[in-house]
This record gives structure tokens, C-alpha cells and sequence, in this order.
């Protein structure tokens, strides 16, 4: 799931991407073109409630290109996404 909370004055959206609990993982990472697709930038935070969750301020009125990665080398997609981009493999 993707929250956005509106711009506070600063020019930028908050923008919170949540994926539902995923049993033993060790870490998962939030990696997209905002972030140059690198890994290891935006590690995302274990809730108590077992949900990942990352809050980034990005640029408003833009579309953000992004998947997660897990500690054990995959890719997730999010499930609830607004759209979907194919790749060239």
C-alpha cells in the first residue's frame, strides 16, 4: 500500500509505502528510480504489527518507478500498486 499526505509548505509529499507482514524476512528495502535503484539506501522498518513500512518526502505531481528487495536477494512487488510498468528482460 502507498499513503501520500499532502504538501506541508515544503514543497514535497510525504509519501508512506507499507507491504503486509512477510514471514522471516530479515530485512527489506525499498528500491526504485528515487533512489537510483541501489539497495542498500532506504531499508525499510519492521513494525510490531509484523507490516514494513518507509516514509520518503518525494517530489509532488511525479510517477516513481519502484519494488522491494528483500535481505534475501528478491523482488517483491506491491500487490496494491496503482500501475504496473513492464520491463524489457
Amino acid at each position: 500500500m502507498v499513503i501520500k499526505k499532502c504538501d506541508d509548505g515544503t514543497g514535497r509529499v510525504t509519501v508512506t509505502f507499507t507491504l503486509e507482514a512477510m514471514e522471516d524476512l530479515p530485512g527489506v528495502y525499498l528500491v526504485g528510480d528515487f533512489n537510483d535503484w541501489n539497495p542498500n539506501v532506504n531499508p525499510m522498518y519492521h513494525g510490531r504489527n509484523g507490516m514494513w513500512w518507509l516514509s520518503l518526502d518525494l517530489e509532488p505531481n511525479q510517477t516513481y518507478e519502484y519494488r522491494y528487495w528483500t535481505a534475501e536477494g528478491e523482488w517483491i512487488d506491491n500487490p496494491a500498486t496503482e500501475a504496473l510498468v513492464s520491463t524489457a528482460v
